[in-house]
């Protein structure tokens, strides 16, 4: 093998593994809710189920909103830059820190004000313990504690799992139900902060405290203007929804615009990936255009399968997992997941490595803008389906925006910044395996025979799809 194939296979082969260890760490929470999510649409009335839902939605506005741009901001530098900043704290930085969070808790309470069967004295504090764990985790990450981390995880899942198992079985109350979350959520950022506080103690020893240079300051605001307004495009529609229409019909909308289980897992485990190598690795620009053409052929061997998968066989999907009472949701889905194969390509790293992350949010205001004036118009020819079809559309318009700012910034054609023969082949490939798939299992097996045949041969597909890469690195 070549000294340019050693170095490609074990570019990937780093990349895998990195981006595998943050996927499992966030994975079990996100498993653990996947799994609540099919049980309550089972099990509870439409309208109940929708009130636990505008829980998640509201609760993941206002985490991004209290986080500042913190996470993403330690993702884009190394441990060690890291803990020299986090010698600057003093106590009265926490303190204000804690009750801006705060502020934002009851903020929580206020919007949830009209659903009686939320204790609002737990809502400020669970926001509060959701936004310390996102921070801890995010701190354990970038030290490459990932062991601790995703153990953590794996026992917060297994509890929250268990806490909605007995709130079904027991018939506990909807209140109890989220005092259990909010000791579940406090107990978990207890346990990161105790082990992020050791790390840190063992990490520090001799190091100097560091200002954080003007650059970086700015870098910092345009990550946490960032952050929100993504979490703005993600969430806006189901935001208004869940105060505009009834609880039962925003929980049909809110399963047909789901994101597909796992794949944004999976994205910001790689994103964060490429940019703790970005931080680590040399800072040659050609290596680093190679390692995002890396990542896209490693993503699309995963995305690809599943949105093809996901497309064929869409209503098998929504009917098994939240029965036929949400039937109405199976055209919504079918056009949400078409953006799934942009998931393949992280579009922001290479500019927020190279601090560019002025050109990232004006992307996402310009996506959220051209989203919002799109879903008015169309939601009065095509209901619901028209705000679905405003989101997508304005994903790839935000998608061609930042690979041209990508070219300009590193001098480098548009084409030469994506693995496009690969894609290509790997589109009409899985293509033409999935559709000739959905037309065999249509004719020959029942609903759940077809969901799970199609769902054993996409894991297959990818497994086989990324074998190449582990056998050549061995």
């Amino acid at each position: 093998m070549s000294a340019t194939n050693r170095q490609s296979f074990g570019m990937q082969h780093k990349l895998i593994s990195h981006s595998a260890s943050i996927f499992v760490i966030r994975f079990f929470p996100a498993l653990a809710l996947l799994v609540v999510a099919i049980l309550f649409s089972h099990k509870l009335p439409a309208a109940l189920f929708g009130k636990y839902q505008a829980l998640w939605v509201d609760t993941a506005i206002l985490i991004v909103l209290a986080g500042l741009g913190l996470a993403p901001l330690a993702l884009t530098h190394d441990g060690r830059t890291i803990n020299r900043w986090l010698m600057l704290l003093k106590p009265r930085h926490v303190v204000l820190y804690g009750l801006w969070v705060a502020l934002l808790g009851l903020i929580l309470a206020f919007l949830l004000k009209d659903y009686d069967t939320y204790p609002t004295a737990a809502l400020p504090i669970l926001l509060l313990a959701q936004v310390g764990s996102l921070l801890t985790e995010t701190y354990l990450i970038v030290q490459a504690r990932l062991g601790i981390a995703a153990l953590v995880s794996l026992l917060h899942a297994l509890a929250f799992l268990t806490l909605h198992l007995l709130f079904l079985v027991l018939g506990l109350s909807f209140a109890t139900l989220i005092w259990g979350i909010f000791l579940l959520s406090a107990l978990r950022f207890c346990i990161l902060l105790i082990v992020s506080g050791k790390v840190f103690r063992e990490n520090a020893v001799g190091l100097r405290c560091r200002k954080i240079p003007r650059n970086i300051r700015r870098q910092w605001l345009q990550l946490g203007i960032y952050d929100l307004v993504q979490v703005a495009v993600r969430y806006v529609d189901k935001f208004v929804l869940a105060i505009l229409i009834a609880p039962a019909l925003f929980s049909v909308y809110f399963i047909g615009t789901t994101e597909v289980p796992f794949i944004p897992i999976v994205l910001g485990a790689v994103g964060s990936s490429l940019l703790q190598q970005m931080a680590k690795g040399p800072q040659v620009q050609l290596s680093k255009l190679q390692l995002m053409r890396t990542s896209g052929s490693i993503l699309s061997r995963v995305v690809f399968p599943i949105f093809f998968f996901l497309f064929f066989f869409r209503q098998e999907f929504i009917l098994f997992l939240f029965s036929e009472k949400y039937s109405a949701a199976v055209p919504l889905f079918a056009i949400s997941i078409l953006v799934l194969p942009l998931r393949a390509y992280n579009f922001t790293a290479i500019l927020q490595h190279l601090n560019k992350v002025h050109i990232i949010n004006l992307g996402a205001v310009l996506d959220l803008v051209f989203a919002c004036s799109l879903a008015f118009p169309l939601y009065h020819v095509l209901g619901l389906k028209g705000i679905v079809w405003a989101f997508v559309v304005s994903s790839f318009f935000q998608a061609v925006f930042y690979l041209y700012h990508t070219s300009r910034a590193t001098n480098q054609p548009l084409v030469s910044l994506l693995p496009l023969r690969t894609w290509l082949l790997q589109l009409l490939g899985y293509g033409i395996l999935f559709f000739c798939l959905s037309l065999v299992l249509g004719d020959s097996f029942g609903l759940i025979w077809q969901l799970f045949v199609a769902a054993g041969v996409t894991v297959v597909t990818v497994v086989l799809s990324l074998l190449p890469i582990f056998v050549a690195r061995s």
